[in-house]
C-alpha cells in the first residue's frame, strides 16, 4: 500500500512593508524642517524676551523708586530717623507697582524697611551714590531688575540741609524663571509651529503633485525600479542600442553597441563627432542622415542600422539608432551563392576506368 506523502508545512508569507509616499516622505521632511526652525528659535526668543523684559521693566522700577522717594512720608520720616509710616507707604507701593520687592535705606545704606523682615539691618550698596540708578542684580540666588532712587530732605533740622540725601529707595522686579517664560513664549511657538505645519502641508501635497505629474504618477521606488529593468534589459540586448540628444552628444550606450562600433567605454556625454568613427556611422547616429535597415560596413564587419526619433511631449529630444550585426549572415549568403553556382551536367560516359562529369554549355 503506497503511503500519501506528507503535506509539506505552509510556510507564512512575510507582510509587505508598506512604503511612505513620496508626499508623506516630504511631510516628514517638512516637519523635521519646522522642528529644527523652532528648536532654533526658542533660545532667539528667550532672548529677545530676556531684553524685552529688562528694557521695559527698567522703566517701571525706577518710575517707583522715583515715585516712592519723593513721597512726604519717607522724606520726613528719613530725616527725623523715625519709621512712621514708612514701611505702609513702601509696602502700598509695591502692591500696587507690582514689584517682587521694596527696600528702603538710610544714608549709609542699611535697610530700615524691607517685604523680607531678614533684610533689615543689611547693608545695601549700589553705584552711583547720591543719584538714580537701574541695573541688574544677584538677589537669593536669582536676578532682578532693580532701580534706586534718593530720599532728599526737605526740612532742615538735626543737622540735615533741604536736599540733603536721608536714604534710598529700592524696588526690583525679580526675573521669570526659564519655565515661565517658555511658558510666556508658548502660544507664540505654537501659532509657529501650526502655521509652519500648514504650510509645509500644503506645500508637500503641491510639490508631490507637480512631481508625479512629472514622473507619470510613479514613485521614487517604482522609478528606480524602472531604471534598473532598462538597464538590465538595455545591456542584456543581442543588438546595440545608441541614443543621441539633439546637439548629437551620446545619452546611452549598451554593451553590444559599445562591441560593434568599437566605442570607448566612457561615452556617455560626448559629441558624435569625437567617436572617430566612420563618416556613414557618424552621419546616421548624429540625426543628419535617417536610416531604415541601412547596411554600413564598418571594422570589417556588415551592420544593419535602424533609426527613430525620440518624442516627448510633442518635441523631438533625441534618436535611438538599433545596430544589428549581420556579418555571419552576410557570409553564409555568399557561401550559398557559391553552392548555387551554374547548373552542372554529368556525362556518364561507360568506360572501363571511370565516370567523368563535365558541366553542361546551358
Amino acid at each position: 500500500m503506497k503511503l500519501p506523502k506528507p503535506a509539506r508545512p505552509r510556510v507564512p508569507a512575510r507582510p509587505r512593508i508598506r512604503r511612505v509616499s513620496l508626499a508623506g516622505q516630504l511631510l516628514g521632511l517638512q516637519a523635521v524642517i519646522v522642528l529644527l526652525v523652532v528648536l532654533g528659535v526658542t533660545p532667539v526668543t528667550l532672548v529677545q524676551n530676556d531684553v524685552a523684559f529688562r528694557r521695559t521693566e527698567s522703566r517701571r522700577v525706577l518710575a517707583t523708586a522715583e515715585t516712592v522717594a519723593g513721597t512726604r512720608v519717607l522724606q520726613t520720616g528719613l530725616a527725623s530717623g523715625t519709621d512712621a509710616g514708612v514701611a505702609g507707604e513702601a509696602e502700598r507701593s509695591r502692591a500696587s507697582s507690582g514689584s517682587s520687592y521694596v527696600l528702603v535705606t538710610d544714608a549709609a545704606g542699611t535697610v530700615v524697611h524691607s517685604s523680607d523682615p531678614a533684610d533689615i539691618g543689611r547693608s545695601v550698596t549700589r553705584p552711583g551714590a547720591g543719584r538714580s540708578w537701574v541695573g541688574v542684580v544677584t538677589r537669593d540666588g536669582g536676578r532682578a531688575v532693580e532701580a534706586r532712587a534718593p530720599v532728599q530732605a526737605v526740612r532742615s533740622g538735626d543737622g540735615v540741609g533741604i536736599g540733603d540725601v536721608v536714604g534710598y529707595v529700592l524696588v526690583g522686579r525679580d526675573y521669570p524663571t526659564t519655565w515661565e517664560r517658555l511658558g510666556a513664549t508658548a502660544p507664540t511657538l505654537v501659532i509657529y509651529v501650526l502655521v509652519g505645519s500648514l504650510v509645509g502641508l500644503g506645500g508637500s501635497l503641491l510639490l508631490s503633485r507637480r512631481i508625479k505629474r512629472q514622473t507619470l504618477g510613479l514613485e521614487p521606488e517604482e522609478i528606480a525600479g524602472l531604471v534598473e529593468h532598462r538597464e538590465a534589459m538595455l545591456h542584456g540586448l543581442r543588438e546595440g542600442v545608441v541614443g543621441v540628444d539633439t546637439a548629437g552628444r551620446v545619452t546611452l550606450v549598451n554593451d553590444e553597441a559599445v562591441r560593434l562600433l568599437g566605442l570607448p567605454t566612457e561615452v556617455v556625454g560626448r559629441p558624435v563627432q569625437e567617436l572617430a568613427l566612420p563618416d556613414s556611422l557618424t552621419g546616421v547616429l548624429g540625426g543628419r542622415a535617417g536610416a531604415d535597415d541601412l547596411a554600413v560596413a564598418a571594422g570589417g564587419r556588415v551592420l544593419v542600422l535602424n533609426q527613430m526619433p525620440v518624442v516627448n511631449q510633442g518635441t523631438r529630444i533625441g534618436w535611438v539608432t538599433t545596430v544589428r550585426d549581420r556579418t555571419e549572415l552576410v557570409d553564409l549568403n555568399r557561401q550559398l551563392d557559391v553552392w548555387r553556382g551554374p547548373p552542372t551536367r554529368c556525362a556518364r560516359r561507360r568506360t572501363s576506368s571511370a565516370t567523368a562529369c563535365t558541366p553542361s554549355p546551358g
